[in-house]
């Protein structure tokens, strides 16, 4: 069937809902049905002409837009005939027939070969761009329709629904496929690349030591926070905290959108129990997506906030808060700041009325979590067990000779101090993690001299964020990883800066590590261990860290497992004695070094265990690496 006898059925389906003017009809399509069915305006109107020659469809005239805006002027509207009812009865009762495709990108790419890698990897982005605006504007139609009690009268309202939600799903299709197309054209020519390459000593160069970095970093990991309350939640108080969270706080890079799907009551599909959770879930920014795989599940690219309410009289009478957050978005401090400043505003919204649940009852939270996508944070912290209480290590038991508890050194920047390196990061077109980096190599290049009896691995911790001309932060992620150095007590920082040109191709080699390291990220892909047998937990851990030292390369560990039981948070209607923390992260047998930076102000931290280091190691060190990169700044 042709393009103009298609056209006719469009227009038939449309005056069947309401008389309509040419243009209200095309004004409808756009709104209604563009995303699968694009209707040219050029059309219509020969169209009109002919249906109204069939006495499928008869013209009258009105002085006012049937949609109830003003007009201007008299214009010729059209209404549906009975025969035109009839016809277009007769074309839905048909068999809907085929479509050849013809995809314009499937035929590029099928001789793709012929041209330069760049521009389809280009095209395929501008594409997801495309599709995501688009799944957008969906989500939105999809919300508007849900809420319009006048819209779930109509007899079309299933079908609309459906529609939308072919638009929904046929993007979010589209936007994984290009991402993953993308992905594996990357991997396939990095990989003949890499095979061409001759290997390099390492280090030799500031790229060498960042495709060290690569080598041994970690991929992603989610950082949860389970808090008991004493008390039930108001959960019209949470929703307008929650609201006021994600305006105001640039750390989490999310926004707070009507459109997205309003946080609601879902009933967790339990046997003999019935549970309910409050979610709220804000999609990344498509800048954190592009660091992660896209084969995360969704719990690993949103932030979340469930409410767990039991009305079991025999066990807890207030709700469980769980807060679920990327590991780009939030370290586990963040997350512990996140989760005080969520019971602040909380305290300061107005109260409403609350909404109702039914009664319900229960006698184990396990299958509730389990039901939840979420481990039990009360089976998964175990004291024998914990990597950590609010810091870093492993159980003594596994590694006698060391603390479980690291020694920090932190520096943070004054504000004259932070923002000169804001502006010289700016002012050489590199981003702050450049600067830093540029610093560690200097650093470890020449301060640290080789005592091979000496060798330790380093963590490396950065924010790559970007600030904007604006003054709003856009996270981009964490860049995590290992790095085998050597220790000396007497650290300088000697090494020569790195030149504006030097660290322009020192940004330029970090932004493609990210394009090509889709899996670069922060914290190591573990299984939970502590949901086997705590044996097997013991022997996986104290193999791992053999492995770290012979092999002097990273190994990942159970670690930032713990709670801060020091810190009541008062939530007004109920207080939180005790937070259970807990995730998966990177262990590094001996350095930590961290970078963070929390509304303008930039933090330096080094973390270490006291017996293997000589007094006052690592704040030489710290210094080393500041003095290092104001030096560098002079030269900008």
């Amino acid at each position: 069937m042709t393009r103009m006898n298609m056209t006719r059925y469009a227009v038939l389906g449309v005056l069947n809902l309401y008389p309509a003017s040419g243009y209200d009809i095309k004004r409808f399509c756009d709104a209604g049905v563009a995303h699968f069915w694009n209707e040219n305006y050029g059309h219509l109107y020969p169209v009109l002409h002919q249906l109204v020659h069939e006495k499928l469809i008869e013209p009258i005239t009105k002085d006012a837009d049937p949609t109830g805006q003003a007009s201007g002027r008299n214009r010729i509207v059209y209404q549906i005939t009975g025969l035109g009812r009839s016809a277009l009865k007769q074309w839905l009762t048909e068999p809907v027939r085929p479509t050849p495709p013809r995809l314009e990108l499937l035929l590029k790419m099928t001789f793709a070969g012929a041209a330069e890698q760049d521009f389809l990897l280009d095209e395929l982005q501008r594409l997801r761009q495309g599709h995501q605006e688009r799944q957008a504007m969906m989500q939105k139609a999809l919300v508007k329709l849900e809420n319009d009690p006048k819209a779930q009268k109509w007899p079309g309202f299933p079908y609309w629904m459906a529609t939308i939600r072919y638009g929904l799903l046929d993007a979010g299709f589209r936007i994984s496929w290009y991402a993953e197309t993308a992905a594996r054209i990357r991997s396939w020519f990095n990989g003949k690349a890499a095979a061409e390459r001759a290997p390099v000593a390492y280090p030799t160069t500031g790229q060498d030591w960042i495709n060290r970095i690569a080598d041994d970093s970690s991929a992603w990991s989610v950082l949860q926070a389970g808090l008991q309350l004493d008390k039930p939640l108001d959960l019209g108080r949470l929703r307008l905290a929650v609201r006021q969270l994600l305006e105001d706080e640039p750390v989490l890079a999310c926004r707070f959108d009507d459109a997205c799907e309003p946080p609601v009551w879902r009933p967790l599909d339990l046997p003999d129990e019935c549970w309910c959770a409050l979610v709220v879930s804000r999609t990344m920014p498509d800048t954190i997506r592009r660091l992660t795989s896209e084969q995360l599940p969704d719990s690993g690219q949103s932030w979340q906030l469930l409410v767990i309410r039991s009305h079991d009289t025999s066990g807890p009478s207030g709700d469980y808060l769980l807060i679920r957050a990327h590991h780009a978005l939030l370290d586990a401090a963040g997350l512990r700041d996140l989760t005080v400043l969520l019971a602040g505003l909380y305290r300061q919204q107005q109260a409403t009325d609350p909404d109702p649940l039914p009664a319900v009852a229960s006698r184990s939270m396990l299958p509730l979590f389990a039901a939840a996508g979420s481990p039990d944070p009360r089976r998964l912290f175990r004291p024998d067990l914990a990597a950590l209480q609010a810091g870093w290590g492993l159980p003594g038991d596994i590694r006698p000779e060391a603390q479980t508890r690291p020694v920090y050194a932190v520096r943070m920047l004054s504000d004259p101090r932070s923002n000169s390196w804001l502006l010289a990061a700016k002012r050489a077109g590199v981003t702050v993690t450049t600067l830093l980096l540029a610093g560690l190599h200097q650093v470890l290049e020449t301060a640290l001299e080789p005592e091979r009896d000496a060798v330790r691995l380093v963590q490396v911790t950065s924010d790559l964020r970007r600030y904007l001309p604006s003054g709003q932060n856009k996270i981009l992620g964490n860049l995590s990883g290992m790095l085998p150095i050597r220790f000396s007590a007497n650290l300088t920082a000697d090494g020569l800066p790195y030149t504006p040109e030097q660290l322009q191709q020192l940004d330029r080699q970090l932004k493609e590590l990210r394009e090509q390291r889709a899996d670069l990220h922060s914290a190591a892909l573990l299984h939970l261990l502590s949901l086997r047998p705590y044996d097997d937990v013991r022997a996986s851990l104290a193999s791992a860290w053999q492995k770290a030292r012979s092999s002097q390369h990273a190994a990942p560990l159970l670690s930032n497992l713990g709670h801060w039981s020091n810190q009541a948070i008062d939530f007004g209607d109920g207080t939180v004695d005790q937070v259970d923390f807990f995730g998966q992260a990177m262990h590094a047998p001996a350095l930590l070094l961290a970078v963070h930076s929390y509304r303008g102000r930039i933090n330096l931290s080094v973390g270490h265990f006291p017996e293997e280091r000589p007094a006052g190691t690592v704040d030489r060190l710290l210094d080393a690496l500041l003095a290092a990169i104001d030096r560098q700044i002079e030269m900008i």
